[in-house]
């Protein structure tokens, strides 16, 4: 039993500091090198102690892992002529990734990957909603838990589980622990998602999607709204299986209650929230400004199809040349610039077998599905994170004793 315990709190260790890793701004930006140091070196020792214990490890995996060494290899000799501090760290962060979710599907079961996600994810949008609370009804005591930390010519204000906002100001949108609303959004609508396709596996079912749903209203994101309307539609079914414990009429008031408080959410945001009309009217520059990196971005793939530009300072000019940053908000394009046109074709026919493998969706199901990740990475760079790279590949490992 205690080693069961052990594999318990291990696999909630490596799914909190995945989640953290993921350009949360304290974990997985300004200390990424510590995170990532600490959440290797536990898969690692897992993965040599957990050798006896017949630890499955899937060949199609190491395929994949394979094809990325291959890819990192020839970009490191292409480019060595700009080797440089911050070449290598770019190229290791974004590649690191990659090594993490394949221990991470040698280690964990999907099942336990799910719960422990979800409740992860619950933990932090409660504290989110505090922060949340503050932020707006009293940003003088907001500034109180606040840090200025300077990251790559940004100035955040945060605390180390919270962003309160840039600069001088004070976000009266809920961010979370990332960078900004529009990518906590991501986060929660995977938590939603795992929640529906694990019927059964949670305690307290209503309040934890309560919960999902009250804070993806508090980021204001126009993204997450569209995506959220998008899967309650799609995934009604799945809604009804989680809230019908038996068919009864009190599960179907839960049911419009959610809605009703989505809906309600909404408009409140619309009425009170520049960010939505703005976008209605073509005024929004974070609008504008992914549809001219969607454009632009591809016009850079074509550079260097093969191999992509990688992290040299000629994709910082090459960028710079089109009215672009590093910080380029379409992670397709993103994609294929870095990497170049076959890894980020492999990537992609992966993602879509591992989506297919991770669900199982009905034909319905699946088109939501890829409409939800569509829209994700046309709005974020969200490629190299873990919690996504991890669908690159398959989950291996045994039933574990003591499970959530």
């Amino acid at each position: 039993m205690m080693e069961s315990k052990w594999i318990y709190i291990r696999n909630y260790l490596i799914v909190i500091l995945m989640i953290l890793s993921s350009k949360t701004v304290y974990f997985g930006l300004i200390y990424v090198r510590l995170t990532y140091l600490a959440l290797s070196g536990i898969c690692v020792i897992s993965l040599i102690f957990s050798i006896h214990h017949k630890t499955k490890i899937k060949l199609d995996n190491l395929i994949v892992l394979f094809v990325i060494f291959v890819e990192m290899t020839m970009q490191f000799l292409a480019y060595n002529d700009q080797l440089s501090s911050s070449f290598i760290h770019t190229f290791v962060v974004t590649y690191l990734p990659f090594i993490i979710s394949f221990f991470c599907t040698a280690l964990l079961t999907k099942e336990s990957y799910l719960i422990k996600y979800v409740n992860v994810l619950i933990v932090i949008s409660l504290v989110s909603l505090v922060c949340f609370s503050i932020a707006v009804l009293n940003p003088e005591l907001a500034w109180a838990f606040i840090t200025k930390t300077e990251f790559n010519n940004s100035i955040y204000n945060i605390s180390p589980f919270y962003t309160w906002g840039w600069g001088i100001h004070v976000f009266a949108r809920n961010s979370g622990p990332f960078w900004e609303p529009g990518a906590f959004q991501g986060f929660i609508i995977m938590a939603v998602l795992f929640m529906l396709f694990t019927p059964g596996k949670h305690k307290h079912v209503k309040f934890k999607m309560f919960v999902l749903l009250a804070t993806m209203i508090t980021t204001g994101s126009t993204t997450g709204y569209i995506l959220t309307i998008v899967v309650l539609f799609i995934f009604h079914k799945r809604f009804e299986k989680l809230f019908l414990e038996d068919r009864s009429l009190r599960g179907k008031n839960w049911i419009k209650f959610v809605v009703v408080i989505m809906t309600v959410g909404v408009l409140f945001y619309i009425v009170l929230s520049n960010n939505i009309s703005d976008k209605l009217v073509n005024t929004n520059i974070s609008g504008m400004t992914r549809k001219y990196d969607f454009l632009n971005g591809f016009n850079v793939v074509f550079d260097h199809p093969f191999i992509g530009y990688s992290f040299t300072n000629a994709r910082i000019t090459r960028l710079g040349e089109l009215g672009m940053t590093t910080d380029i908000s379409v992670g397709l394009s993103s994609l294929l610039f870095t990497c170049g046109i076959p890894f980020g074709l492999y990537y992609l026919w992966r993602l879509y077998g591992g989506l297919k493998a991770f669900f199982h969706p009905t034909a319905l199901e699946w088109a939501g599905l890829i409409v939800v990740f569509v829209i994700l990475n046309c709005t974020e760079v969200l490629w190299w994170l873990p919690v996504y790279t991890v669908f690159l590949f398959r989950f291996s490992a045994t039933k574990e004793k003591y499970i959530d």
